[in-house]
């Protein structure tokens, strides 16, 4: 019985660390939080120096084994996706659609594949935890169904503060 209970310890400290996450908190208005599976580099996109503030923010995700991307988007502008826009964009792919949960609302998840990646997208509105609602637009890119699940899983999980 000890044998197994430190075999069992053993395996814990070898797969605790790929279940602790990697938390991210972006500036706000609003502050986002969320926890993603691996060490994503983010990048924000805009507002232009020079150039008057859309009021649009958009971060970009990047892992260092280039197996997937997220594109998180709030505020106002920005081109939400058409079915007839992705079958243009994506080799005629067809868009399939299930029900999901993002920051306790319910939303659509959009996902559609090509020969080279998997798609997932989300268009929506998201309250803040004091009330405040915000436009919100989540891309997700991955080379397999484990990676686009994991993303999907942590974007669900993300809160937004003001």
């Amino acid at each position: 019985m000890k044998r197994l209970q430190t075999i069992l310890y053993c395996l814990f400290l070898f797969t605790a660390p790929c279940f602790a996450g990697v938390p991210v908190d972006l500036p706000g208005p609003p502050k986002i939080h969320l926890v993603l599976d691996r060490v994503y580099e983010a990048f924000l996109i805009g507002p232009q120096k020079g150039k008057p503030d859309p009021g649009l923010r958009v971060y970009m995700f990047n892992p260092q084994d280039g197996q997937s991307s997220a594109t998180f988007a709030w505020g106002e502008g920005g081109h939400p996706n058409t079915e007839q826009s992705i079958a243009e964009m994506y080799e005629g792919a067809k868009v399939s659609k299930k029900p999901g949960t993002i920051a306790g609302t319910s939303v659509t998840w959009w996902s559609w594949k090509d020969s080279h990646h998997l798609y997932r997208n989300c268009d929506t509105h998201l309250k803040s935890a004091e009330g405040t609602t915000y436009k919100v637009s989540i891309f997700l890119v991955a080379n397999s169904i484990q990676r686009i699940d994991a993303l999907e899983a942590s974007f669900s999980e993300l809160s937004l503060r003001d």
